[in-house]
């Protein structure tokens, strides 16, 4: 599937951090099928959202909120009605993948019970469609080379920056943009790149 073949990009863009990522998911959702891109997406940031509230559940309410606060993404104005994201459809969403919401405790009182969502309801979904990066010397002009992100890239020839195998090759063949990747039992070392955005 299409969705496959961006998943190693994927992970090469979160390595990166900074804006890569959503940058990758941007150029993801042109080439893959839109509802299978929307589907990537929605996890990319349902994680993000446990991860900055560092939290192991979560109401449906306020996971739908917190999508909705996403300045620049597609859950403020959902669907053909354009209205913002509901828990209902969030599970519905969610529905697809076996990720139901449930009876989750929040407190120790009687009344502190709500439906939601545990981070361990999504362990399989996260592994299969948001692979952990396997290098964290990535470094994003690696990225920006590999997802062809200055201008059309074409199948062709290897090309190596810092030791690092590209299999696409950038419009602005030159090499690599100043940022250094670290490899063990050698010293730094960078080259320049004259990049046109």
């Amino acid at each position: 599937r299409a969705a496959d073949n961006w998943r190693p990009l994927l992970a090469i863009a979160e390595a990166a951090g900074g804006d890569w990522p959503e940058r990758a998911r941007g150029i993801a959702a042109q080439t893959v099928d839109a509802d299978q891109a929307k589907r990537v997406g929605l996890l990319a940031d349902i994680r993000d959202v446990f991860a900055e509230r560092q939290a192991d559940k979560i109401k449906s309410a306020d996971l739908a909120a917190a999508l909705v606060s996403i300045e620049g993404h597609p859950w403020a104005e959902y669907g053909r009605s354009g209205k913002p994201l509901s828990a209902n459809s969030l599970a519905r969403m969610l529905a697809s993948d076996h990720i139901i919401p449930k009876t989750v405790r929040f407190g120790t009182g009687s009344d502190d019970t709500a439906k939601g969502y545990e981070l361990e309801q999504f362990t399989d979904v996260f592994t299969r469609y948001l692979p952990q990066p396997q290098n964290p010397s990535v470094t994003p002009s690696q990225v920006a080379e590999t997802i062809g992100f200055w201008g059309d890239s074409q199948p062709s020839q290897t090309n190596t920056c810092d030791g690092l195998e590209m299999t696409e090759k950038p419009s602005n063949p030159a090499g690599c943009d100043g940022v250094t990747v670290e490899k063990p039992g050698e010293p730094r070392k960078s080259e320049r790149m004259r990049v046109r955005l």
